[in-house]
This record gives C-alpha cells, sequence and structure tokens, in this order.
C-alpha cells in the first residue's frame, strides 16, 4: 500500500516533474464530478420550473410540490458547492 501514497522527487537538472498522487487525483476527480452533477441539476431544475409554470399544468395538484422540490433542489445544489 506504500506505492499509492509514494511520490515521485522532482529533479529539475533533468527535467523530470512530480507526479501526483493518489489524493491528489481523487480530489481532482471529485471535483471535477461535483461540478458536473451542478450543471446538470442545475438545467434540470430550471427545465421543471419551466414545465411547471405553463398553464395547462397549474391546475394539478401536484404542479406546487414539482415547482417546489425543484427549487429546494437547484437551492440544494448550490449550498452544495
Amino acid at each position: 500500500m506504500e506505492f499509492l501514497n509514494a511520490t515521485s522527487v522532482s529533479n529539475t537538472s533533468e527535467g523530470k516533474t512530480p507526479t501526483k498522487t493518489a489524493d491528489e487525483t481523487l480530489t481532482y476527480a471529485f471535483n471535477v464530478v461535483r461540478i458536473i452533477i451542478l450543471i446538470i441539476g442545475t438545467i434540470g431544475n430550471v427545465l421543471t420550473l419551466i414545465t411547471m409554470t405553463r398553464s395547462s399544468l397549474k391546475k394539478l395538484p401536484t404542479c406546487f410540490y414539482l415547482t417546489i422540490v425543484a427549487v429546494a433542489g437547484g437551492y440544494e445544489l448550490l449550498i452544495d458547492l
């Protein structure tokens, strides 16, 4: 298990660059996935709000509930940043 936490030493005279550790790689991947989830979630919530504000759907009992869920979901996505 030592090889996961090992980093290579940078030697500037040879032009080598240090390799990333497993923690750095996972942190980078987590940040990328978080941004993708934020974008997709925001688009989904905006589309839900647009759909639920149609006049024909305002008569349905679930319209209010789904609108509140979309707003709360968008709020939750922004809080988790």
